[in-house]
């Protein structure tokens, strides 16, 4: 079973929950460059994106996890991309930034050229993802980001792109970790947990790594259901036949 982890090169959640499966190879691939990681630049902007990837077996699960601060509600009221109206985003521009910057508290001002770098990538990295997907076909993928993250519209409104909403509160899996409403979009219904348990801000107890992460029981989980998926389809094609 060979998987893709792409976006796993930070806390490499997937790779270290699935690398002692026997019957998996897995693949943690992204730009930071430490041992384990195979370094590609998984944005829209690499023109040897595919290519670079057609170097490695090709995937039957794709587990991706783009960047959420482009999407991210948190800080909304300085963000660039700030709302969707039917099929129209709306950017603010860097005259919004110059005024916005002129009459906030020091505290909120914000440079417009990072805002901008910030929200390039967001687009650049979500639609690599459905590139991606798309071009490999895995049998069964998978993405991730909080559930509140404005990355679905733009994958709904955008990309066009719907498939099943999975969701599931990681406190649910570790006590370790706070609710974190989290959707884990995928082409397989999974039944993961979602009871809302009350449990300490995460961001009082844990550093920025920490809440990053994903539990790994979680991840374990997904990977399971996913395979009994894929058994299930194998045996009834097998049936048919």
């Amino acid at each position: 079973m060979v998987i893709w982890a792409l976006f796993d090169d930070g806390q490499m959640s997937y790779y270290n929950a699935l690398k002692d499966f026997k019957e998996v190879k897995i693949y943690s691939i992204g730009i930071n460059k430490k041992p384990g990681v195979i370094n590609i630049d998984l944005s829209i902007q690499n023109p040897n994106l595919i290519k670079e990837l057609e170097k490695l077996p090709a995937p039957d699960i794709i587990l991706a996890s783009p960047p959420c601060e482009s999407w991210s509600i948190a800080d909304n009221q300085q963000k660039m991309l700030t709302q969707t109206k039917s099929h129209y985003w709306v950017l603010r521009n860097k005259s919004w930034y110059k005024n916005h910057n002129n009459t906030c508290k020091p505290n909120l001002k914000r440079d417009f050229y990072k805002r901008f770098a910030t929200t390039l990538n967001g687009f650049s990295t979500s639609s690599a993802t459905i590139k991606i997907i798309e071009t490999f076909q895995p049998k069964a993928w998978v993405i991730e980001n909080p559930q509140s993250s404005k990355i679905w519209e733009y994958l709904h409104l955008f990309l066009n792109w719907y498939h099943i909403n999975n969701l599931t509160y990681y406190n649910n899996y570790d006590k370790e970790y706070s609710l974190k409403p989290t959707i884990f979009k995928s082409n397989v219904e999974l039944n993961l947990k979602h009871k809302r348990i009350k449990t300490k801000q995460m961001i009082h107890i844990h550093g920025y790594d920490r809440r990053s992460s994903i539990p790994k029981e979680l991840i374990i989980d997904i990977y399971q259901q996913i395979k009994n998926s894929l058994t299930n389809q194998n045996s009834i094609k097998h049936k048919v036949i």
